[in-house]
């Protein structure tokens, strides 16, 4: 396994950069809009939906690092026993928590995809 989410690389990594390698061979991957940054204000509410529309990306909650992202796509991955080899596909798993923000609202989803080896997650509502 290949984690280079220890150091300083995840916050200087570009979008679409590898976070993870998994012993399965599948990358996992980061995307940026689906992070929390210091310019969303959720005490102003058109500014917050429209900065977590779909065009900009659902925002995980603060609390969830790139770091946290990474490691936890890759724990589910290992969980459900998907490889470099599987179709693409996608999972929705829920939480207990609000994980997140889509178009302003409070969201428990969280859906990953993955395609061609590369994996990624962001919050998700339905």
């Amino acid at each position: 396994m290949t984690d280079v989410t220890h150091d300083n690389y995840t916050y200087s990594a570009i979008d679409g950069a590898v976070l993870i390698e998994i012993e399965n061979e599948i990358r996992i991957i980061r995307r940026r809009k689906h992070e929390w940054h210091d310019g969303l204000d959720a005490n102003n509410e058109s500014n917050f939906v429209s900065n977590t529309d779909s065009l900009r990306g659902s925002k995980f909650a603060s609390n969830w690092t790139t770091e946290s992202i990474a490691r936890w796509t890759a724990e589910q991955i290992r969980r459900l026993g998907w490889t470099r080899g599987s179709s693409p596909t996608s999972v929705v798993i829920r939480l207990d928590v609000v994980i997140g923000f889509c178009k302003g609202r409070s969201v428990y989803d969280i859906k990953i995809e993955l395609s061609s080896g590369y994996a990624h997650a962001y919050p998700y509502e339905a």
